[in-house]
């Protein structure tokens, strides 16, 4: 789950869109001043992700990379885990 948050003192309203590089991964609306998006669609690998908020009458537009922009899953914490989820049916 890819979560954002705003800050500042107001409430945002609309989405924010999260991406890949260029790739749109999809969105999420705020509830408050934070917005959330799962996905399960990221490959075994390192990714940047971002997200792109359009701002509001209240808060300002931003994009800006989330807290772990970079990150890599590893090819055995990826098997591991489809063991586990195997092993649990």
């Amino acid at each position: 789950t890819l979560t954002a948050t705003l800050t500042g003192s107001a409430s945002a309203t609309g989405t924010v869109t999260f991406k890949d590089g260029s790739t749109t991964l999809g969105s999420g609306t705020f509830s408050g001043t934070t917005a959330t998006f799962a996905t399960s669609s990221l490959t075994v690998g390192t990714h940047t992700i971002t997200a792109v908020y359009g701002g509001d009458g209240g808060n300002a537009s931003a994009t800006s990379p989330l807290p772990v922009a970079r990150s890599r899953i590893s090819a055995g914490w990826a098997r591991r885990t489809a063991r586990m989820r195997r092993q649990r049916q």
